[in-house]
C-alpha cells in the first residue's frame, strides 16, 4: 500500500503543476481542513514553490527537483510521483481554485487569479529561505531551531527574532534570506552579534556565519536598523540597489524600497562611509563619511550623493511602532500606510496625491489614521478586506 505521506505530497505536486483532478482536489481539500498543521504544511510547500519561481532556479517548475526536496525535508518514502493529466487544463484550474479558498477564504475560477490569492496569503507570513535549499514560515508565536543541510543547529527563532550561533565556523559563505511582509517587524541577531531590525516589506540576505578576513556583507531591499558589532579587521557592508554603506561598528538606518526612487542612510551613532553600489568606498573620489545626525540620500536617476543634517527620530520612529510624517505628500504617505497596516491603497482622488501633511501615529488603527487625514483635506474612503479605496 502506498505510504500516506507520499500520496499527499503527490497531490501537492499535482496541484502546483495544474494536473490535479476533481477527485484529488477534494481529497487534498479534506486533508488540509483536518487541522491547522496540515494547512501550515501545505502553505509551506506553496512557499517553496513560489520561491523557486521568484528566484528563477528553473524556468519551469521541476517536479523531480521538488520531489527530491520533499523527500529530504519530510522523510517521505523515496518513490517518484506518478503524475498524469487526466482532464483538460481549464477543468484542472477550476479544481485547483477550490483549494485556494482554503488558504485565502476567497474562491476564484480563472487562470488570472489562480495564484494571486495564494501569494497574498504566503506574503502575509515571515519567511526564511536558505540557498542550501528550503523555505520556512516563521510564526511569531512559535519557537524552533534553524538547521543547516547537515542538520546542525545554526540559530534559533523565538517569537519575532532569530539569533544565529557564533560557534559555527565556515570557510564558505552560505546565505539565508529573510522576508518580512507588510504589517510586521522582525529582529535578526547575526553570527557576529550584530542586531538588525527589519521593517515591514523588507528582505535581508546575509551569511549564516561570517568568514574571518572577509567583509561582513549583507544585502537589503526595504528598510532596516543596524546595530553593528565592532570589528576593526572585517568591515561590515550593507548593499542596496543604489547605495552601499561601509562600517566597523555603529548604529544607522537604511531605507531602500524598490518602489521608492530615493535610498536613505541615516547615521545615529559612530561613523560610516557611503558610496554608490557596484563601486568601492574611496574618499579620493568624493565618497563621504557621515557623522551622527546626518543623512545620505541618492536618487535612482542621479550619480551624486546628497548629505544633510536631520532629526534622526524622523527616520527611526518606526522602531517604536510610530509612523512619523513631516511635510510629505499623500502619494508617499500612502506607501507607508500600506507597509505599516498591511493594506492596499487605491487612491482614485488624484488631487490628494500632491497634498502635503505632517502627522504622528502610534496606536491608531487604519480607520483612525485615515479619519485624521480627512479632517485636513476631506475625502471619502471604503475598506474592503485589506483594500482601501479613496474617492473625492
Amino acid at each position: 500500500m502506498k505510504d500516506k505521506n507520499t500520496h499527499i505530497y503527490e497531490l501537492f505536486l499535482a496541484y502546483v503543476s495544474n494536473e490535479i483532478t476533481e477527485k484529488d482536489a477534494e481529497e487534498l481539500q479534506n486533508w488540509i481542513l483536518i487541522n491547522s498543521d496540515n494547512k501550515k504544511e501545505f502553505t509551506e510547500f506553496l512557499v517553496f514553490y513560489k520561491k523557486t519561481q521568484s528566484i528563477k532556479f528553473k524556468e519551469n517548475f521541476n517536479k523531480e527537483e521538488a520531489w527530491s526536496k520533499i523527500v529530504k525535508d519530510r522523510g517521505v518514502e523515496k518513490r517518484k510521483p506518478n503524475l498524469t493529466i487526466r482532464h483538460r487544463r481549464k477543468n484542472l484550474l477550476k479544481y485547483a481554485a477550490l483549494l485556494i479558498g482554503i488558504i485565502s477564504g476567497t474562491y476564484y475560477y480563472t487562470t488570472e487569479f489562480l495564484f494571486l490569492e495564494v501569494e497574498n496569503s504566503i506574503e502575509s507570513e515571515i519567511t526564511l529561505h536558505s540557498n542550501e535549499g528550503g523555505v520556512k514560515i516563521l510564526l511569531e508565536d512559535n519557537s524552533q531551531n534553524i538547521l543547516n543541510k547537515k542538520g546542525e543547529v545554526i540559530g534559533r527563532q523565538k517569537g519575532n527574532e532569530i539569533r544565529y550561533a557564533s560557534t559555527i565556523n565556515s570557510k564558505k559563505i552560505i546565505y539565508n534570506e529573510l522576508s518580512v511582509p507588510h504589517g510586521k517587524i522582525f529582529n535578526v541577531f547575526l553570527s557576529d552579534g550584530s542586531k538588525v531590525v527589519l521593517n515591514a516589506g523588507t528582505t535581508l540576505r546575509y551569511p549564516i556565519s561570517f568568514v574571518k578576513g572577509k567583509p561582513r556583507k549583507v544585502f537589503l531591499e526595504g528598510e532596516a536598523y543596524f546595530k553593528v558589532t565592532k570589528n576593526k579587521m572585517d568591515a561590515f557592508i550593507v548593499e542596496t540597489n543604489q547605495l552601499s554603506t561601509k562600517v566597523f561598528g555603529t548604529e544607522f538606518n537604511v531605507s531602500s524600497y524598490k518602489d521608492e526612487v530615493i535610498t536613505n542612510v541615516v547615521l545615529v551613532e559612530g561613523s560610516v562611509g557611503v558610496y554608490k553600489s557596484g563601486k568601492e568606498f574611496d574618499t579620493k573620489n568624493g565618497d563621504p563619511y557621515l557623522i551622527p545626525g546626518q543623512l545620505a540620500s541618492s536618487k535612482k536617476t542621479q550619480k551624486n550623493i546628497v548629505i544633510k543634517e536631520v532629526d534622526t527620530y524622523l527616520y527611526t520612529a518606526w522602531l517604536e511602532g510610530v509612523l512619523y510624517i513631516r511635510n510629505e505628500s499623500f502619494l508617499k504617505i500612502s506607501k507607508k500606510l500600506e507597509r505599516k497596516y498591511n493594506v492596499v491603497v487605491d487612491n482614485q482622488y488624484k488631487a490628494l496625491d500632491d497634498e502635503v501633511f505632517t502627522a504622528k501615529f502610534d496606536v491608531e488603527n487604519i480607520s483612525n489614521t485615515l479619519d485624521a487625514f480627512k479632517k485636513i483635506h476631506p475625502f471619502n474612503y471604503e475598506i474592503t478586506n485589506n483594500k482601501i479605496t479613496i474617492t473625492p
